[in-house]
């Protein structure tokens, strides 16, 4: 009786490895050939075109702020909605790892609150956008595993590093819903009547206390791997900081301790929130309190060129 019961165990089990297998397999070949603009299409674009002069990689607020076609010929942007340090060390790690770094300019902006170590259990949820590339990379791998030991029991599983994507690989090609890659990664906030309420409301919630106290070493480990990649590519590295409407106090600090950072490093670091940027004062340029609308990124892309070529 009790080998008929470890033999019947032997074989679902056996079933559930194959079916995880199979399964992952198939999400994986849908991954790789998606070029929509969800469950990262967009990294797939990029990475199968080919190499520009200058990349400017960050969150939203590079993704609704900086508009590469003023910037010149050979730039893009490769940003990603709420996906700051982590993510986006993982980004850059991957441009190297399949040989797409720019020739000439990598751009990085640095959100603040990235470098204090109370945000670091969202830096790290963050990362799980990226869970395809667990065992393709080694930071990606790295970086989830510091959310506990069990991160590595979980991606024994195939289907797992589709867990919350999947879905959409099977069912948005099926109904159509393929929004298209921006071809200069820029996605325009239009103007509308909502701005400036939405604005007032926002300089409210965003001026809630965060209480930071220490900075994350990991993040500072992590800006020195950027660093050393570009000096190991040859490629110019310039940190900076996107302008806010109003600069939340807790975040000055931290600017200041990039300065020094970069300073030590010789690295070139603008905080754009020192800077006095004629126009970006009327709260019409606004889409919230961090994000520029069409109008505003105009302004603030052209401060950048003239602020990059001095």
């Amino acid at each position: 009786m009790t080998k008929k019961i470890i033999y019947r165990l032997l074989i679902v089990i056996i079933l559930i490895v194959v079916t995880d297998k199979v399964v992952g397999h198939y999400l994986d070949g849908l991954y790789k050939k998606n070029r929509c603009d969800f469950s990262n299409g967009k990294l797939n674009v990029f990475l199968e075109e080919d190499n520009v002069d200058t990349i400017i990689v960050g969150s939203s607020r590079v993704l609704h702020t900086i508009k590469p076609n003023i910037l010149g010929k050979g730039v893009k942007t490769l940003a990603f909605q709420h996906k700051h340090i982590y993510h986006n060390a993982v980004i850059i790690d991957l441009l190297k790892q399949e040989q797409k770094l720019p020739r000439k300019v990598l751009i990085f902006n640095i959100e603040m609150e990235d470098l204090y170590i109370q945000y670091e259990p969202r830096l790290l949820e963050q990362l799980y956008s990226l869970k395809y590339y667990y065992s393709k990379n080694g930071l990606a791998k790295e970086l989830i595993n510091r959310k506990g030991y069990q991160e590595s029991l979980k991606f024994l599983s195939s289907v797992y590093r589709h867990n919350g994507e999947g879905w959409k690989l099977i069912a948005y090609p099926r109904t159509n819903l393929c929004s298209p890659v921006s071809e200069t990664g820029y996605v325009p906030l239009i103007p509308n009547a909502n701005d400036s309420a939405r604005l007032s409301r926002s300089l409210i919630d965003d001026f809630k206390p965060y209480n930071f106290k220490k900075i994350n070493p990991k993040v500072i480990a992590l800006l020195e791997g950027i660093i050393n990649t570009c000096d190991e590519m040859n490629i110019d590295l310039i940190f900076i900081n996107a302008p806010y409407f109003k600069y939340h106090p807790e975040f000055i600090y931290a600017s200041n301790y990039m300065k020094k950072f970069c300073r030590e490093k010789n690295v070139r670091y603008v905080d754009f929130n020192e800077e006095l940027i004629t126009g970006l004062e009327q709260p019409e340029m606004w889409y919230d309190n961090m994000h520029l609308n069409d109008n505003g990124a105009n302004i603030y892309t052209k401060y950048l060129k003239s602020k990059l070529t001095e």
